[in-house]
């Protein structure tokens, strides 16, 4: 059974994901390959096999300044100029790659589907393999929308209606070309989207969450050692100023707070949060390596995750596994999985004095919650017994053929 991943990048949650599923699956023996944008900054991949971004062609920039855009991409950057609007992303379901000639695409047994926004040409892509067996898991809302990856988004700029709606209107007569498709939902939260925004009669669809290595996170007795008079705090901006992530809320929590002397706030990732001064701040920068990821989560009782919008955070997942307790607003993945007083507290969108009272009662109380309980929960739910759910789904497809 040879089975090939395609995503755009390996980084980001949806990357990082695809690469942990590919692994998985060639230690269990499959004859996994992966596909996607060449990326220099991921070290080496077994049956990795990177496309270099596509260049513009001289005639093609000399149409380009008379206005003829032969190219998608040029094509899609004007359309984008005639509109004003602000949102995190925009992808357009024509693009300037062919992936499906790839040799090991036509050669596949099962093609499975990731982050595929500014890759495939959808039109081209599904008519020419049709008859392929095809797994496709939403990592955002993208797949089942027009040009948007987000509701918010999609709300926040309505004058791009016109635009939206030819663009999902493409994208579902290609998809519907399928003969053998199933989505891979990895909450029911993305699964209650998807029965909305499509017809899904032509296909199925399962909840199966990302597959995370149980030898990575875990609960570290040599890090959790936290015996001082404050509970840690964590905190992991990979962008600050992304408004989806919520890390203007996240500052008007700390604000709020009546307890700021007894908070430790630790930050990983990139980019400057003006934290009260009153809070000790421990900033980390970014973090590569997994050891010390994992020891950062143990060192904390809990991570704020304060989105607007989210499908299932990997660092939500890497958390839990560790044993720390999430604080989040009740969105997204959130709500599959926060327990109240069990492995976190979910509040309600987007109310930063409730999540502040939240966080300055955990602090009176000192309430630290079961960290070996957390743990093994997020174990059973997460555990790499998952890659035996796709394997049986790869199976199953290739047996409806």
């Amino acid at each position: 059974m040879k089975v090939v991943h395609i995503t755009t990048w390996l980084h980001g949650g949806a990357g990082i994901a695809a690469l942990r599923l590919h692994r998985e699956l060639l230690n269990q023996g499959i004859d996994s390959h992966i596909i996607s944008l060449a990326n220099t900054t991921i070290p080496q991949v077994d049956n990795h096999h990177p496309v270099l971004k596509r260049q513009t062609k001289l005639h093609e920039k000399v149409f380009n300044k008379f206005g003829i855009r032969l190219n998608s991409a040029y094509r899609n950057a004007h359309r984008l100029k005639q509109l004003n609007g602000e949102y995190e992303i925009v992808t357009f379901p024509d693009t300037d790659y062919r992936i499906e000639n790839i040799e090991v695409i036509k050669n596949a047994d099962v093609i499975h589907l990731h982050w595929i926004a500014n890759f495939i040409n959808y039109k081209t892509f599904f008519s020419k393999l049709k008859h392929k067996k095809i797994v496709w898991t939403l990592h955002d809302l993208n797949p089942i929308q027009g040009i948007f990856h987000y509701k918010n988004d999609e709300f926040n700029n309505p004058s791009f209606g016109g635009l939206n709606k030819l663009a999902y209107k493409q994208k579902m007569e290609a998809i519907q070309k399928i003969k053998n498709l199933t989505y891979v939902c990895l909450n029911n939260w993305m699964l209650d989207q998807l029965k909305s925004g499509i017809n899904i009669s032509h296909c199925k669809a399962e909840v199966i969450p990302n597959i995370i290595n149980e030898k990575d996170y875990f609960v570290d007795s040599k890090s959790a050692k936290n015996s001082g008079c404050s509970l840690n705090f964590l905190l992991i901006a990979e962008n600050v100023n992304n408004h989806r992530k919520g890390f203007d809320l996240a500052l008007a929590t700390l604000s709020k707070l009546r307890h700021k002397e007894k908070v430790a706030i630790f930050i990983v990732g990139k980019g400057e949060i003006p934290v009260s001064k009153e809070i000790k701040v421990n900033i980390i920068g970014t973090v590569n390596d997994t050891e010390r990821l994992r020891e950062i989560y143990n060192e904390c009782e809990y991570l704020i995750l304060p989105s607007r919008e989210d499908n299932l955070p990997n660092t939500m997942v890497e958390a839990l596994l560790c044993g720390t307790g999430i604080i989040s607003f009740k969105i997204g993945g959130m709500t599959d999985h926060i327990l109240n007083n069990v492995n976190g507290f979910a509040i309600e969108p987007y109310d930063v004095d409730q999540m502040a009272k939240q966080i300055d009662y955990i602090i009176e109380k000192k309430i630290i919650l079961s960290r070996h309980q957390i743990s093994n929960q997020a174990h059973q739910i997460f555990s790499q017994i998952n890659i035996q759910k796709y394997i049986k789904l790869y199976k199953g497809s290739m047996d409806e053929n």
